[in-house]
């Protein structure tokens, strides 16, 4: 540890370690840096942790295409594949719904209804969150008019500018 540390803390790192009975070398400055060892490397966490980061990141995609705000809490049902699938995102069920910022979190290995759900699958599992508890239609419909209309406004901005032959010719070729 305190070989790792050095580079960042160096003179506490040497102080400590000229305390310690035992040394490789007289000073850590010269001790050989730790290397890498695959034994080290746990596959089925490594698995764990993408799947859980898979889930969230879908979540919060789904949160930044409705411009929904992070304090706002809703419903998710996952369809995990198998068992097995299941059984680990019910391990990191409180991981989940703190870093997704959801309410519940329904675990499921069966099919589910789909009608008037937002659904999404990131390979291992299907994701489902109920639209009425994501954003008012009305309100939906509003949000997506607005952006219509600013883009339709950009796009006849554009179109008036490229009809005019000046603008045209100075243009770079």
């Amino acid at each position: 540890l305190l070989k790792l540390l050095h580079p960042f803390i160096p003179f506490v790192t040497e102080e400590l370690w000229q305390t310690l009975p035992i040394k490789e070398e007289e000073s850590i400055m010269i001790a050989p840096y730790p290397a890498y060892e695959n034994r080290f490397i746990d596959e089925e966490a490594k698995t764990e942790i993408e799947r859980m980061m898979a889930v969230v990141s879908y979540i919060r995609n789904v949160r930044g295409e409705h411009q929904l705000s992070p304090s706002k809490k809703f419903h998710v049902t996952i369809v995990a594949q198998n068992k097995e699938v299941s059984d680990l995102l019910e391990s990191q069920r409180s991981s989940i719904e703190a870093l997704a910022h959801i309410s519940t979190l329904d675990l499921t290995t069966d099919t589910a209804d789909t009608q008037g759900m937002s659904s999404g699958t990131v390979g291992f599992a299907d994701i489902l969150i109920p639209m009425t508890e994501i954003f008012d239609p009305a309100e939906e419909k509003k949000r997506l008019e607005k952006q219509f209309n600013k883009i339709s406004a950009e796009l006849a901005s554009i179109g008036a500018r490229l009809s005019k032959k000046t603008f045209v010719e100075r243009a770079p070729k």
